[in-house]
């Protein structure tokens, strides 16, 4: 919480803090300076930062000053930190700042940049001045003027503006452009001019140079430019800048010869002779032209007046050469005339050329049929075929001719005969077969007759006739194709179209024509009609309906082939249609796809094969496995033959099956899969033992009345469960141990207790049951045991459940009960104050059979075990709990007939006591003075606890063996002088006297407040304030634990003094428990 006077301070903080600003702030110097550098200069020291802002005068001679640029770094300068000198990084171009992005603070103008920039004065980190610098970079001329090219040339045509009364259309020539890079107009501006020095006389008289302030310069024709007289000009074109620098290009203008003059053929009239037996494509004359210009390109071709045999049989080219197109026959055209034409450009000059053909022996004798030759198939021989004339186009002995046939040489060679028929005129000859020939073999038969002319050179040529004979039909058509095994072979994929051509027939006839021409057609009566048929023309069989492989894989059709002679004739054929395979069928599941396996096997287990069968061929029918994505994939392996294996452990009790899903997937080209859902259960193994869920572990005990329960009254329902199956899981209840004599019996089915003999006040008591619950399992069942506790009080029952007689009895057995209990607790009283008037009279060790330690503050070390001189077994106990809350929950162990046990609390236990429960307990220090036999134990926070043989003097010091267990609020310490602190324990002597239903009677509530006078007595024992309570009554929810003091040493010597003692609380609870003895506890708590 903000209290006034810290709000105070706080303004007054905040107050101090803005004046000390304020003054720091008032108190740094500002100041600015500027700088100016000329570009391209070396680096060097421009300022110093200290001189510029007159530090020294202004703030005094201040030691250890640094400067540093306020953004870090510059790009252009740096700063000395600690002299304060400013100089450039680098040399500075002013062309390549401005062009580049500037910074913030920079700009250029026509003729310079502006750069400023701040440097920071600190003195032992507190800034004392700052400086804003403007530097000023100036131009200079440093560049010169620089073109893009060191040659430029420009062509230009002749005869321009020759004529000067004429206007020229193009007179002017730009030139090339000079750039400078310098920054300011009055370095970059530039002027052109020629060098005169390597300027001809012819330039300067031709061209005139204009150089305009603004654009490109430029050349102006000043007269006309001839090819014929100068081809070109060169000079060097110089640029220069404001500051007198150059750059130079060398300017060349090349003049282009213009076609000015027209061409002239050498003559207007060119003849030349040509024989008839010339090559076509041969040349036969070249043209030529002439004209005055320097360079020529002449064009010759046929003008359009030329004849048209004339351009048929000879051509032009642009060359000027004359050459043959077609063959020249003197016999048909003996002379042409050409008329041509030579052409530059639009001038142009015609001749014209006479061509003379001359005769030579160029035709050999010709042959004409007078009729074709045919013959039929089989005919008789000496048949005459036909006739054949001979003549010769040449002239004179050209035109004359021999002739003789090639059977006057060999007449059994030859089938055919010539023979001269003068009855037809000169040349004729008649054509005779003399075989009989059969057209399959010889369709065609052939004859020569060669003829020679008398001319010079003698021309030879030769007639071949050829006889076709005419077919007769006297062969049957026969099929292709067919195998060794005399059938034929055809295809067809299943799953066919209807109608589907899949195979064409190919048969042959060696006949030709009609009797050639086949048709195709089942055979009558043939199987297999419903399913194909046969196209008649083509001879394609048809499918007329789809086919499956799988019902039949092939099919025989006996099929026909008929000619179309005036007799037909037909040859027949096996056709063996095999139905090939597709892919059309998916593999089907063959076995089961459910499997089970016992839970908690290892992984790798094999869970079985699964198999799917395909009736498809090849590929398409081999099935593999996959196993497809799921929620349990990954525990799961499936091997492509179909193997499942397992990749985990599995718990049936978390979960009972599995279902992933699989793939069988054939192995064709476009496999085709079945997908299925298998099932993996997982057998249950006993290996989950029942849990007693109800009642819980820290259920409270269940109380039921002899008044309300009575023979076969419900007690409680006990309720198991056990995650396994079947027997495994199927739980049976059993009582395995009881201590009420079989008061109470289980139902093994359903786990109800219920009150098996009938209950009276004699039965008043906790009872402990141990209830077990089993499962079936044929092999090595498993089961699970609790303790349960049963309270039988005589609470009262509603009064219509008892009469009144039975009232009366039971209220007779509870006050003799009550008496009895009385008598006890007198006893137990008076036996107890016996004791402590003798404890206070002489020290207390001398009482008990063995030590114990205290129960001070908590502790975690447990003491250990002293050996007394005579024999007898001491405890040094643990640290125990310093409250009534953890001393009540302390461990209580049971001990055995011939040895002593201890508990958490260091409860000493006596053999002699037939129960598992602590007896009276102490725990003291012992004096120094003791003897050697006298061990001591290590003690809690209230003491350490031993076993003396006698009892030693308070007073007296003793040096030995000593164990100290630290855990309490002050755990006593070898060597230490304590007082003889005697803190007493009485435990119940069973650890559920709390709960007994005599402890909650009214009337035992009233014996305690009897016996309240009895406890006042005991401050003979612990003097000072105390208080009583009882067991059964609620405990204050405040009460906290707080550190037991040591008890100081006595001064009056005797063991129990108000000295030695912290405050005790005494409880005294009396009861009477059947077979058991009468208890006290007396326990020490904390002031």
């Amino acid at each position: 919480m903000t209290t006034p006077r810290m709000q105070s301070c706080s303004i007054f903080a905040f107050l101090c803090l803005s004046a000390v600003a304020v003054n720091f702030a008032a108190s740094m110097h500002i100041f600015e300076s500027t700088l100016q550098v000329n570009e391209e200069e070396p680096i060097r020291t421009l300022a110093n930062v200290a001189t510029a802002g007159n530090l020294r005068a202004i703030l005094g001679d201040i030691p250890g000053l640094s400067y540093n640029f306020m953004m870090g770094t510059d790009p252009y300068l740096e700063v000395d930190a600690s002299t304060g000198d400013i100089r450039t990084k680098a040399k500075l171009d002013i062309e390549a700042m401005c062009r580049s992005p500037l910074n913030e603070g920079t700009t250029c103008r026509d003729d310079k940049l502006m750069h400023k920039f701040t440097i920071i004065v600190r003195s032992r980190g507190n800034q004392v001045a700052r400086g804003t610098f403007t530097l000023t970079v100036l131009d200079v001329n440093d560049n010169a003027p620089v073109f893009t090219q060191t040659l430029y040339e420009e062509r230009r045509d002749e005869s321009v503006c020759v004529v000067v009364p004429i206007a020229c259309p193009n007179r002017k020539i730009s030139l090339s452009v000079a750039k400078d890079n310098d920054l300011s107009s009055k370095y970059n501006t530039i002027s052109y001019s020629m060098d005169p020095i390597n300027m001809s006389l012819n330039t300067s008289v031709d061209f005139r140079l204009i150089s305009p302030q603004v654009g490109a310069p430029h050349l102006e024709i000043v007269s006309g430019v001839d090819a014929e007289r100068i081809e070109q000009y060169e000079f060097t074109l110089v640029a220069r800048d404001s500051g007198g620098k150059e750059g130079r290009t060398k300017i060349r203008i090349i003049i282009n010869d213009v076609n000015d003059n027209s061409p002239m053929f050498t003559k207007k009239t060119y003849e030349v002779e040509v024989p008839e037996n010339t090559l076509i494509g041969a040349t036969i004359f070249n043209l030529t032209a002439t004209d005055e210009d320097k360079n020529h390109d002449f064009k010759f071709a046929l003008e359009t007046t030329t004849p048209e045999e004339a351009r048929r049989h000879f051509g032009v080219q642009p060359s000027g050469r004359v050459v043959v197109l077609n063959s020249l026959d003197y016999e048909f055209q003996r002379q042409f005339n050409l008329h041509l034409k030579v052409y530059e450009g639009e001038l142009t000059d015609t001749a014209i050329l006479r061509v003379t053909v001359t005769d030579v022996n160029d035709n050999p004798p010709q042959y004409k049929e007078t009729a074709p030759l045919e013959l039929d198939e089989e005919s008789k021989s000496g048949v005459m075929v036909g006739e054949v004339q001979v003549s010769d186009r040449d002239s004179g002995a050209g035109g004359r001719f021999e002739c003789e046939t090639a059977s006057q040489h060999s007449d059994s060679e030859s089938r055919l005969k010539f023979v001269q028929n003068p009855d037809s005129g000169p040349g004729y000859y008649k054509i005779f077969a003399m075989a009989i020939i059969d057209r399959e073999v010889d369709p065609t038969v052939t004859g020569t007759l060669t003829c020679w002319d008398l001319g010079q050179p003698r021309l030879t040529s030769t007639f071949t006739a050829t006889v076709i004979i005419r077919d007769k039909n006297d062969n049957s058509p026969v099929f292709n194709n067919v195998g060794s095994t005399g059938v034929i072979q055809a295809e067809l994929s299943e799953n066919n179209e209807a109608n589907k051509k899949f195979y064409q027939l190919s048969a042959s006839d060696m006949d030709e024509g009609e009797n050639s021409r086949l048709t195709y057609r089942l055979a009558a009566g043939s199987r297999h009609s419903d399913i194909f048929s046969i196209e008649p023309d083509t001879g394609f069989i048809l499918a007329k309906v789809p086919l499956d492989r799988e019902l039949k894989d092939s099919y025989e059709l006996l099929v026909v082939a008929s000619d179309n002679g005036y007799e037909p004739r037909s040859g027949s054929a096996t056709v063996r249609v095999q139905v090939k395979d597709e892919n059309d069928n998916p593999p089907r599941f063959t076995s089961q796809v459910g499997f089970q396996i016992e839970e908690n096997q290892e992984p790798g287990q094999v869970l079985g094969r699964l198999t799917a069968e395909d009736p498809d061929l090849g590929a398409a029918g081999q099935v593999q496995f996959l196993q497809l994505n799921s929620r349990y994939r990954h525990l799961f392996t499936l091997d492509e033959d179909g193997t499942l294996r397992t990749n985990a452990k599995f718990d049936r009790e978390a979960v009972s099956s599995y279902t992933i899903q699989v793939r069988a997937q054939d192995r064709g080209s476009q496999p085709l899969k079945t997908d299925r859902e298998v099932v993996i259960r997982i057998l249950d193994v006993n290996d989950q033992a029942p849990v007693i869920v109800s009642p819980g572990n820290n259920s409270q005990p269940t109380k039921i009345s002899i008044y309300t329960h009575r023979v076969g009254s419900l007690v409680m329902r006990v309720r198991a469960e056990d995650g396994d199956d079947g027997l495994n899981g199927q739980i049976v209840y059993s009582l395995t141990q009881q201590q009420a004599r079989n008061k109470f019996s289980i139902d093994a089915s359903t786990g109800e207790i219920r009150v098996a003999q009938p209950l009276d006040l004699a039965d008043l008591n906790r009872y402990k049951l141990m209830v077990q619950a089993r499962d079936c399992a044929p092999t090595n069942p498993k089961s699970e045991a609790k303790v349960i506790y049963i309270d039988v009080d005589d609470s009262a029952p509603p009064v219509n459940l008892l009469d009144e007689a039975e009232l009366a009895a039971a209220h007779t057995r509870r006050n003799v009960i009550i008496i009895i209990i009385l008598a006890a607790v007198s006893a137990v009283l008076a036996i107890i104050l016996i004791v402590a008037i003798t404890c206070v009279n002489r020290p207390c060790c001398g009482v008990y059979e063995g030590g114990a330690s205290g129960a001070g503050g908590r502790g975690k070390h447990r003491g250990g075990r002293q050996r007394r001189t005579d024999g007898i077994d001491g405890m040094g106990g643990g640290g125990g709990g310093g409250d009534m809350q953890y001393t009540e929950q302390a461990q209580h162990l049971t001990v055995t007939d011939s040895e002593m046990a201890w508990a958490g609390s260091g409860v000493l236990r006596a053999p002699s006591i037939g129960s598992p429960s602590p007896i009276v307990t102490t725990s003291f220090a012992l004096p120094q003075s003791h003897d050697a036999s006298c061990y001591y134990g290590g003690g809690g926070g209230g003491g350490g606890g031993g076993a003396c043989s006698t009892l030693p003097n308070p007073r007296h010091q003793v040096a030995g063996e000593r164990s100290a267990s630290r855990g309490g609020a002050q755990a006593s310490r070898p060597g230490q002088a304590k007082s003889d602190q005697v803190n007493f324990w009485l435990y119940q002597i069973k650890e559920d006297a709390a709960a007994s239903p005599q402890m909650q009677h009214p009337r035992y509530y009233q014996q305690q407040q009897q016996q309240q006078q009895h406890l006042n007595n005991f401050c003979t024992i612990s003097r000072g304030q105390h208080q009583v309570v009882h067991y059964g009554q609620p405990q204050q929810p405040n009460h906290q634990d707080q550190p037991v003091a040591d008890g100081a040493q006595s001064d009056s010597g005797r063991g129990c003094s108000d000295e030695d003692l912290s405050s005790v609380r005494a409880i005294i609870t009396s009861k009477v428990v059947a077979g058991l003895p009468q208890a006290l506890e007396v326990t020490t708590i904390s002031r």
